[in-house]
C-alpha cells in the first residue's frame, strides 16, 4: 500500500502545484515542447505539444510508482533501476512518436485522432505498470513508526499547502469603482432593441453598461481615452481595439497601469496587418504577453470539460461544463515570465493564420508543427504598481455570452477593481514551492498512517481554501438600486426543459432578448439561493424537472411578496419538478376544477386573442397549450374591475376559434371575482395563462413548457411566424403590465387618432 499511497499522494500535490504556481506551468510547457521537438526530429515530423497530449501525467506517475516500489521492496541493484527507467522513457518516447503522426492518423481514421490518443498512453502505461510488479518482488520490511513531532509538521504543511497556493488573501469588489471602456473597436455598443430580430440584432458590448451598475461599479465608454476620462478610473477596458492610436494614447495607457490601474485587453484570432502587427499586441508592448497570429480551436464547442483554470480570485469555484468562463474561438496567447497563465484550454490546438483565408483563418484542421493541447487562453502580469490581463478573445463580455458566464466576468472585472492578494504573487509561488518541497522530503520516509492524515488534511485544506476563495470573490449583479429593478433570471438550475445552446429552436435566447428589449438585463440562474433571488426583479424557470425544495419555495414566496415577477411556464407532462411549487401559490395544471376526475385533455397548438380594441384583437401563440386553473382559498378576493376585461363578444370569438359557433354561442360569462387573473385563455374556454398578486409581486403560470422557446417567440434568422410577431409583441405589453407601468399597445389595437 505504501508505495502506491506515496505515489499518488506525490501526484497529487504535483497537481495541485501545477494548477496554482503559475511558474511551474510555464517550466512544464518548455520542457514538454523540447521534448516533443526532439521526438518531432527523430519521427521527421514536426510536434509540439503540452502536458495534456504529451502524457506527462502518465509519465510521472508511472516513474512515482517506479521509484516507490523499487525503494520499498529493497531493490538495490541500479543496473535494474536503470533498465525499469529505460523501459519506462523507451515506452513513452514510442507514444509520442504516434502523436508526432497525428496529422496523418487523422487523415486514416478521422476526427477521432488526435484527440484519442491519450488512451494509447494510457495503455502503454498499465502494462509497463504490470509488467512492473510482476518483476519486483515484496520484500519483508518493518514499517516505520512515525514520531509524534514529525506528524505535527506533517499535518501542518499539509494544512499550509493549499492555503498558500489557492486562497486570495482579501475580497473582490467593483463597489464604487470607476470602469472606462475605449469605445472605438472592433464591434459596436448596440443591445436589442423592439423592432429588430435574430441573432445579428443582439448588439456585441452595450450590455456592459447595465452590467457593471449592477455590481456597484461607475462605467464609462470613452471615444479619446483622454486624460480627463482616465482620471479616478480603477479599471481600463479593451476590446479589440482596431484603429491606429492617436498620439499620447498608448503612454497614458501604460501610465494609467503603472501608477496602479488594471487593464482588460481582449485581443482576437487572426488579426495582422500587413506589416505584421495590430493595436491590440501594439498595447501589450510593455508587457511579457502577446496574441499570436492564430485561432485556438476548441476539440469540443465552447472547451466544455476542457479549461484549466489556474488559482486566481476570479477562477476559484467555477466549473467547466457550460463554458462558464465564456471563451469560445479567439487566438492563444504567448507569454513569458513573470506573466502568468490564466486560463489555458486542454482539448484543441492553434491553428495558424493565413492572410489568403476567409477572416485570415487557417485550415480548421490539426497539422503537424501546431501547438497540440494547452492553448493560453487569458494572462496576466503585473506592471509597476498596477495589472494587465490579456484574452485572445472578446467573447467573454459579450452580450450574448455573459448572459452565462457572468459569474466568471463579475469576478474578473471585481477583481480588476479591487485586486485582493492574489495566489499568483511570486512570494506566494516561491512560498507554496518550499512547503511542497519540505512536505515532499518527509513524505519520502513518512508512515502509512503519516501519509493517510497528509492526503485527508491536505484534501480538507484544499476543499475549505476553494470555498472560501469563492465566497471571497463572489460577486452579485443587483438590480435593486435601478428606479424599477432590472435584474431578470432565466433559471437554469433546476434543469428546465430548454437546450443551452441558446439559439437552438428549443433554447431561449429569443426570451433573454425580449428580456433586454424591455429594460431588464437577463441573466442565466445557476444557483437559486436566497441571496441571488432577491436581487432580481424578475425570474422566469422553464418546465423545471429538478423539484423545488421547501426552502426553495419559501425563497420563491419571499421573492414574490417582495415585489418580485415570477413566470412558470410548463405542460402536464413536466408538471412535476414544479408541482410542489405550484400548489404552493394554488395553482394546477391541467385539471379543471368543475371536472376534477377527468383525465387532462391537451390543447395542442393554438393562438388565443388577449387584448381586444379598435374593433380588432391581438392574438398570443401556443406551442402546446393545457388548461390551467387556480384554486387558491387563501387569496385575497379581486375585484372584477381588476382583472382582464374580457367582454361576451371577446369569449364567444374565442370558443368559436376552436370550437365552432354553435357550441361557442351556449358559452356562459365568467363574471364572478377569481384568485387570478385570465391573460389568455385556450380551449373551452379554459385559462392557459394566469396571474396571481401575492404581496407586491406577481406570479405567472403559463401552461405550456415551449411557450418562451425560440420555436414559440424568435428564431436565429429573425424570420416572422406566419408573417408576424404576436408573442414579440405579447410580452413587449404583457411585461409593461407585470411591472405596473403605462401598457405598451399593440399597433392593431390602438385607438385611432381623432377617435
Amino acid at each position: 500500500m505504501a508505495p502506491g499511497g506515496k505515489a499518488i499522494l506525490f501526484f497529487a500535490i504535483y497537481r495541485l502545484l501545477l494548477s496554482s504556481v503559475p511558474t511551474l506551468w510555464l517550466l512544464t510547457d518548455r520542457i514538454v515542447a523540447a521534448l516533443g521537438s526532439l521526438v518531432g526530429l527523430a519521427t521527421g515530423q514536426g510536434l509540439w505539444v503540452g502536458a495534456t497530449f504529451a502524457g506527462l501525467d502518465f509519465l510521472l506517475l508511472s516513474g512515482l510508482l517506479t521509484f516507490f516500489v523499487l525503494r520499498d521492496r529493497g531493490i538495490q541493484d541500479r543496473g535494474r533501476i536503470i533498465n525499469m527507467s529505460a523501459i519506462l522513457l523507451l515506452m513513452h518516447a514510442v507514444y509520442l512518436g504516434v502523436v508526432s503522426f497525428g496529422s496523418s492518423l487523422q487523415d486514416l481514421l478521422g476526427a477521432a485522432s488526435p484527440w484519442n490518443l491519450p488512451i494509447l498512453a494510457r495503455g502503454l502505461h498499465i502494462t509497463y505498470l504490470a509488467f512492473l510488479f510482476r518483476r519486483s518482488q515484496p520484500t519483508e520490511t518493518s514499517a516505520p513508526r512515525a514520531a509524534p513531532s514529525s506528524l505535527i509538521v506533517l499535518a501542518l504543511l499539509a494544512c499550509a499547502l493549499p492555503i498558500f497556493a489557492t486562497l486570495p488573501f482579501g475580497r473582490s469588489s467593483l463597489e464604487g469603482k470607476k470602469v472606462v471602456a475605449h469605445e472605438k473597436c472592433f464591434g459596436n455598443w448596440d443591445k436589442p432593441k423592439h423592432g429588430d430580430y435574430g441573432r445579428l440584432s443582439i448588439g456585441m458590448y452595450g450590455m456592459l453598461d447595465p452590467f457593471v451598475r449592477s455590481l456597484g461599479g461607475e462605467f464609462l465608454v470613452s471615444d479619446e481615452l483622454s486624460a480627463k476620462d482616465l482620471r479616478g478610473a480603477d479599471v481600463l477596458i479593451l476590446l479589440y481595439p482596431h484603429e491606429d492610436w492617436q498620439e499620447g494614447q498608448l503612454e497614458r495607457i501604460e501610465d494609467f497601469v503603472r501608477k496602479g490601474g488594471s487593464l482588460l485587453i481582449c485581443g482576437e484570432h487572426t488579426t495582422r496587418d500587413d506589416n505584421g502587427k495590430n493595436r491590440f499586441n501594439e498595447v501589450l508592448e510593455f508587457t511579457s504577453m502577446q496574441v499570436r497570429y492564430d485561432s485556438s480551436l476548441m476539440t469540443i464547442g465552447g472547451w466544455l470539460q476542457s479549461y484549466q483554470a489556474l488559482a486566481h480570485p476570479s477562477t476559484a469555484g467555477i466549473g467547466d461544463d457550460r463554458n462558464e468562463f465564456g471563451v469560445v474561438t479567439g487566438a492563444s496567447m504567448a507569454i513569458s515570465w513573470p506573466a502568468s497563465p490564466l486560463l489555458v484550454g486542454r482539448w484543441g490546438w492553434a491553428d495558424p493564420g493565413d492572410p489568403k483565408g476567409e477572416a485570415q483563418m487557417g485550415n480548421g484542421r490539426y497539422d503537424s508543427g501546431e501547438k497540440l493541447g494547452d492553448q493560453i487562453l487569458a494572462a496576466e502580469q503585473p506592471i509597476g504598481s498596477g495589472t494587465v490581463i490579456a484574452f485572445g478573445d472578446t467573447s467573454s463580455m459579450t452580450n450574448g455570452i455573459t448572459m452565462g458566464s457572468h459569474m466568471f466576468t463579475a469576478r474578473l472585472l471585481a477583481y480588476l477593481g479591487n485586486r485582493p492578494g492574489s495566489p499568483q504573487a511570486i512570494w506566494r509561488q516561491v512560498l507554496s514551492l518550499l512547503c511542497a518541497g519540505a512536505l515532499l522530503w518527509m513524505l519520502i520516509r513518512a508512515s502509512v498512517s503519516g501519509l493517510g492524515m497528509t492526503a485527508v488534511i491536505i484534501c480538507g485544506s484544499l476543499s475549505l481554501s476553494t470555498s472560501l476563495g469563492h465566497d471571497l470573490g463572489l460577486v452579485l449583479p443587483d438590480g435593486r438600486p435601478e428606479k424599477i429593478n432590472n435584474l431578470a433570471y432565466i433559471d437554469n438550475s433546476h434543469m428546465g426543459r430548454f437546450d443551452n445552446e441558446s439559439w437552438r429552436l428549443d433554447g431561449d435566447m429569443g426570451f433573454k432578448m425580449t428580456l433586454v428589449r424591455s429594460g431588464y438585463q437577463a441573466l442565466e440562474l445557476q444557483e437559486f439561493t436566497r441571496e441571488r433571488v432577491e436581487r432580481a426583479g424578475l425570474i422566469a424557470s422553464v418546465a423545471p424537472s429538478r423539484a423545488f425544495t421547501q426552502d426553495e419555495i419559501k425563497i420563491v414566496h419571499d421573492f414574490v411578496t417582495n415585489g418580485g415577477i415570477f413566470i412558470l411556464t410548463t405542460a402536464y407532462e413536466d408538471r412535476l419538478g414544479s408541482e410542489a411549487l405550484l400548489r404552493s401559490f394554488g395553482f394546477e395544471i391541467g385539471r379543471i376544477a368543475a371536472t376534477p376526475t377527468r383525465e387532462p385533455q391537451p390543447m395542442g397548438h393554438f393562438k388565443s386573442p388577449y387584448l381586444p380594441g379598435n374593433g380588432t384583437y391581438v392574438y398570443v401563440r401556443f406551442h402546446e397549450g393545457w388548461p390551467v386553473s387556480c384554486v387558491a382559498p387563501d387569496a385575497p378576493p379581486v375585484g372584477f374591475d381588476e382583472l382582464v376585461v374580457f367582454d361576451e363578444h371577446l369569449i364567444r370569438r374565442v370558443a368559436g376559434y376552436f370550437l365552432g359557433h354553435a357550441i361557442s354561442s351556449a358559452v356562459p360569462m365568467v363574471e364572478r371575482p377569481q384568485p387570478a387573473r385570465v391573460i389568455a385563455y385556450g380551449n373551452g374556454n379554459h385559462p392557459s395563462i394566469l396571474k396571481r398578486v401575492v404581496g407586491k409581486g406577481s406570479f405567472v403560470v403559463v401552461a405550456d413548457s415551449g411557450f418562451i422557446l425560440n420555436k414559440n417567440l424568435e428564431v436565429e434568422s429573425g424570420e416572422e411566424f406566419e408573417g408576424k410577431r404576436e408573442n414579440a409583441e405579447f410580452w413587449h405589453w404583457f411585461l409593461t403590465d407585470l411591472r405596473g407601468e403605462e401598457a405598451w399597445i399593440p399597433p392593431e389595437v390602438r385607438p385611432r387618432k381623432g377617435r
